[in-house]
């Protein structure tokens, strides 16, 4: 392979330096397809109960990111963003937010006894999806057709959005590492193990859940900070070229990568 990219010809290097940002997107993106196809092959193969909300959650999430990185590499490929693209950017959006909220509810009726206890998590999940993707859909497609009265108030919108579903991953991470701990708890004593009918091999697989909720938890926070701190494309410096300015905003995200094919070697 080394040899291979020593060899290639000036011309070709030229090509790949120009664009260089379009083959670092599309190659992530690809990765995310490659990841998706093999999640949805593996949760076939490990879940016996295709009727289980974890299972349908679990597809609904993974096409989400299909529809949104396939929709995503042709906005970046053909240089422009048609009606279609951009319904299937949209739709993949909500497919992939909502539905991985929904999974992480699934996995929290595992660890309580109670399932009515943590049922209002789910209301929260419907409330947020009804009243942070609606408006910003309304705000996405005002902000693609390009009438000046909505980048600003996209922009707003956008980190109220992010907070909103932020706000959400926290809080349904933390009870199921609250709860995770207390069943650690039980495994690491045999008496409580041997009267909840819990299998001591359990253990290792706890724990490395916990771990991952614990890194989920910290990431949230940690993502709202950034998009605070960062300025927004409209706010950018001295009416700087969009496609300098990274964004975790949908509508600007969805316009920075139809940028990137027109401007790569500004990136």
């Amino acid at each position: 392979m080394d040899t291979f990219m020593t060899n290639l010809s000036p011309e070709v290097g030229i090509i790949l330096q120009e664009n260089i940002s379009n083959i670092i997107v599309i190659s992530m993106l690809a990765t995310a397809m490659y990841n998706v196809m093999e999640t949805v092959i593996i949760t076939f193969d490990i879940v016996k109960n295709y009727r289980a909300l974890y299972f349908w959650s679990m597809q609904a999430s993974c096409c989400g990111i299909l529809m949104h990185a396939v929709s995503a590499i042709i906005c970046c490929t053909f240089q422009q963003s048609t009606l279609p693209t951009s319904i299937l950017f949209i739709v993949g959006w909500y497919a992939m937010v909502t539905g991985q909220a929904v999974v992480c509810y699934s996995r929290l009726r595992l660890v309580v006894l109670d399932t009515s206890k943590v049922r209002w998590v789910l209301w929260m999940i419907v409330v947020n999806a009804c009243i942070l993707h609606v408006p910003m859909t309304v705000l996405f497609f005002g902000r693609i057709s390009s009438d000046p009265h909505f980048p600003r108030p996209a922009s707003i919108f956008n980190r109220i959005q992010l907070v909103g579903f932020c706000v959400q991953e926290s809080v349904i991470y933390s009870i199921k590492l609250r709860l995770e701990f207390v069943l650690l708890y039980h495994l690491r004593t045999p008496m409580h193990a041997d009267a909840l009918g819990l299998a001591p091999g359990r253990r290792q697989g706890q724990s490395s859940s916990s771990d991952v909720n614990i890194l989920n938890t910290i990431t949230a926070p940690t993502t709202v900070a950034l998009e605070v701190i960062r300025p927004s494309r409209g706010e950018a410096e001295g009416g700087q070229d969009p496609c300098h300015s990274q964004s975790s905003s949908t509508a600007e995200y969805h316009e920075a990568l139809c940028d990137i094919s027109h401007h790569p070697a500004e990136i």
